[in-house]
């Protein structure tokens, strides 16, 4: 069930992001995704590596960092979606200059209580500074990537979605993104402003958009975490569940 549960993930993921892809074409082991326009956006340039028959690391760097390099692109980006290739994989590429990142794909279990705090349903517009400001936390002075995700925000746009968000004195302190189909839903973009974390307002939103979902009798409810952060752990009480762990290989081109 897991197996057919991330497949229906995975492709749920390639349609509510096409939208911000520029580009899909075949590479020697997969599909690369190329979106020059945001060069320096890693969910929009990627290979996914999916023909595990040659994981010679040397290989997949040579073919990486051309593709990277002819697009004009910041990084070059390699995503493994099993588990198994993407841990073997971890050793060779890190010995070639990519930072590793694991992700927890969760799915809902449980249907959550309602939170203590009022959770309110807002719009992209009114999350806009929230998430600009948490971007340029994570990549100090970096406006020109700030721009590029907020461009990339315009392009998902089209996709039926909801924000719920926690707002104090007309501030919006903590929100999440609900992405939706009717059978299948994300909580995604999950985030709570540097000044409000430690009151679980992160929970109260997630709590609110995993409810919803499940109301509107979507068969599978899922979210992708960090898998050696903390988040994680607040997923598990709102009441998802680890269904794999997925791998993302990043190597500046800089």
């Amino acid at each position: 069930m897991s197996d057919r549960e991330l497949g229906r993930i995975l492709d749920f993921l390639a349609v509510v992001d096409a939208p911000a892809i520029d580009e899909r074409r075949p590479w020697s082991r997969g599909t690369v995704f190329l979106t020059p326009t945001l060069p320096k956006v890693w969910d929009a340039n990627y290979l996914s590596l999916e023909r595990f028959d040659d994981l010679d690391a040397g290989a997949i760097d040579a073919e990486a960092t051309e593709v990277g390099t002819a697009s004009g692109l910041a990084h070059t980006a390699v995503v493994v979606a099993d588990e198994r290739v993407g841990a073997k994989l971890a050793r060779t590429l890190g010995r070639l200059g990519y930072e590793t990142t694991r992700f927890a794909v969760m799915t809902l279990r449980s249907v959550p209580e309602a939170p203590a705090v009022e959770v309110e349903l807002v719009d992209g517009a009114e999350v806009a500074a929230s998430r600009r400001e948490l971007t340029l936390e994570s990549f100090p002075g970096d406006e020109e990537l700030a721009d590029q995700l907020a461009e990339l925000d315009r392009r998902l746009a089209t996709i039926p979605s909801r924000w719920f968000a926690v707002r104090e004195d007309g501030q919006i302190l903590a929100r999440a993104w609900l992405r939706a189909d009717g059978h299948i839903a994300q909580v995604e973009d999950v985030a709570t402003t540097p000044t409000a974390r430690g009151r679980g307002l992160a929970r109260a939103v997630v709590s609110t958009a995993a409810a919803v979902a499940a109301e509107e009798a979507h068969d599978l409810t899922f979210v992708i975490a960090d898998a050696d952060e903390t988040t994680p752990a607040l997923y598990r009480k709102v009441g998802f569940e680890p269904l794999a762990i997925t791998y993302r290989f990043v190597k500046s081109l800089a």
